[in-house]
């Protein structure tokens, strides 16, 4: 079976990417009547969505996958998705972005985190009351804290960061739900067996991007200040 792995280069010009031009480029790259080259960053990103709503990617083994992807394009890549396509997660994804999580920053080096991912339909069709768009979720990881630490909620922060950027590396969406999560704690909690003691501090609904959502952030030069505010 053919495997195309594509990987995208730096810099981007912001221009949109036509659905039909990456379909017809595609099918000649394909078909052997092109030659694939590292494509500009918006070029790769028309591709992977291609790729993942396509029949292309059940008929060559595509890997959509951000391969090594530098930290910095995961950080400027990164976007909170709340639409998902139908496709399962590896399980061996899922383990790479909750180690993502469990290596993150934290104070004193007291790791007061456990992490319980959630893929069972019916399991994550409870957590809608926080959000209908999460039951589209392939999973859903629910960060569980302990508050006996006192840097307990810097630290899940920090590790909820690390799998979002984990998540938009290996070619997912995700999204961080906590204040319409927290209303509803002791629900989950009871849902989940969490310990009375312990805090569920956030859901991460994961899954395949079915959108690509252009936030505007605000420039460099207005946030940043060198010496004096």
């Amino acid at each position: 079976m053919n495997r195309l792995s594509i990987r995208p280069s730096t810099g981007s010009t912001g221009q949109r990417i036509a659905p039909l031009m990456v379909r017809t480029w595609l099918e000649m790259v394909l078909e052997g009547k092109g030659v694939l080259v590292a494509p500009p960053l918006q070029v790769s990103q028309a591709v992977r969505r291609y790729f993942q709503r396509s029949y292309l990617r059940r008929k060559f083994k595509v890997d959509t996958r951000m391969d090594e992807m530098d930290t910095l394009e995961a950080i400027r890549k990164r976007r909170s998705i709340r639409r998902y396509t139908n496709d399962a997660i590896p399980r061996a994804d899922l383990e790479t972005i909750v180690d993502a999580g469990r290596l993150a920053a934290t104070g004193s080096n007291r790791q007061p985190w456990d992490f319980v991912v959630v893929t069972d339909r019916a399991t994550i069709e409870q957590f809608k009351a926080a959000g209908a768009w999460i039951e589209q979720a392939s999973a859903v990881i629910v960060v569980v804290m302990d508050p006996a630490s006192r840097w307990w909620v810097e630290d899940g922060a920090a590790a909820i960061e690390n799998m979002l950027l984990a998540s938009t590396a290996l070619g997912y969406g995700a999204c961080w739900v906590e204040g319409d999560a927290l209303p509803l704690e002791a629900q989950f909690k009871t849902l989940l067996g969490v310990p009375g003691q312990k805090r569920v501090m956030a859901l991460i609904p994961v899954g395949v991007a079915a959108e690509t959502p252009m936030p505007e952030k605000k420039p460099l030069e207005m946030v940043l200040h060198w010496e004096k505010y």
